[in-house]
C-alpha cells in the first residue's frame, strides 16, 4: 500500500506524462527544417543551435537531438516570431524546455485561449505580458 507522498508522486508523474504526451502532438520541425524555417541551408543547423541556446527558439530534447515546434517560425520574415522569442527569453526555454513547451501549449485564464493559438495575431503583446507575470517576483 502507498503512503501520501508515494501517492502524490505517483499522480505527479502521470500528470507529466500527460503534458509531455500533448506536447508531441505539436506539429514539430526537425533541425534542418528549422535551419530552412531561419532562412539558413538546411545543412547549417548552426543558427538553430544558437537561438536554441540563446532561449530565442525552443528546443524539445528527442533521441540525440532536437525537435522544434513548428508554430514558432514565421514563413514570411524567414525567423521566429518576434513575441515568441520574447516570451522563451522570458521563461528560460534553455533551462527548461518543457516547463515553457507546456505553458505555450495550456490553456490561460487571462488569456482566454493557448498561448500556441495567438502567435502572430493581434495579440502578440498579451503574450509578453502573460509570460512577465509568470516570472514576476512576488512580494
Amino acid at each position: 500500500m502507498l503512503d501520501d507522498f508515494e501517492q502524490t508522486v505517483m499522480r505527479q508523474a502521470k500528470l507529466q506524462g500527460q503534458a509531455i504526451q500533448t506536447i508531441w502532438r505539436e506539429a514539430m520541425l526537425e533541425p534542418r527544417d528549422a535551419a530552412v524555417a531561419l532562412g539558413a541551408r538546411e545543412s547549417n543547423r548552426e543558427k538553430v543551435r544558437q537561438y536554441r541556446e540563446r532561449s530565442w527558439l525552443l528546443g524539445l530534447p528527442s533521441g540525440r537531438g532536437y525537435l522544434y515546434p513548428a508554430f514558432q517560425f514565421d514563413p514570411e520574415r524567414r525567423d521566429v516570431f518576434p513575441e515568441v522569442r520574447a516570451v522563451n527569453e522570458r521563461l528560460g526555454a534553455t533551462s527548461d524546455p518543457w516547463g515553457v513547451a507546456s505553458w505555450w501549449i495550456s490553456r490561460h485564464a487571462r488569456l482566454g485561449a493557448r498561448p500556441v493559438d495567438l502567435v502572430g495575431t493581434q495579440r502578440a503583446d498579451d503574450l509578453i505580458e502573460v509570460a512577465g507575470a509568470v516570472v514576476e517576483p512576488v512580494g
